[in-house]
């Protein structure tokens, strides 16, 4: 999985789909916005749905589980931003 990383600015999703391949967390800094882990169909090349999961403020949350070879996974800003962040997992 290649791991994303990078700043996100308002109302914008990462440019890549991650396909997580075990257990991962999701880290952003304390800018402002809230930002959303959307999931499609691994293969799929559809906007994909929001998960519900989401971090409003800075800090970290375990992403979702078991979707091994099955799911792809980005983040969406919406709010203001810039909002830095990074995908940790294997």
């Amino acid at each position: 999985m290649a791991i994303p990383e990078g700043s996100l600015t308002a109302a914008s999703p990462t440019s890549d789909w991650f396909a997580p391949t075990g257990p991962f967390r999701i880290w952003r800094d304390g800018g402002t916005g809230t930002l959303a882990l959307h999931e499609r169909a691994a293969g799929d090349t559809g906007n994909g749905v929001d998960t519900g999961a989401t971090l409003t403020a800075a800090g970290s949350m375990q992403g979702e589980a078991g979707y091994r070879g099955k799911s792809e996974f980005r983040l969406v800003l919406t709010g203001s931003g810039p909002v830095a962040f990074k995908v940790f997992g294997s």
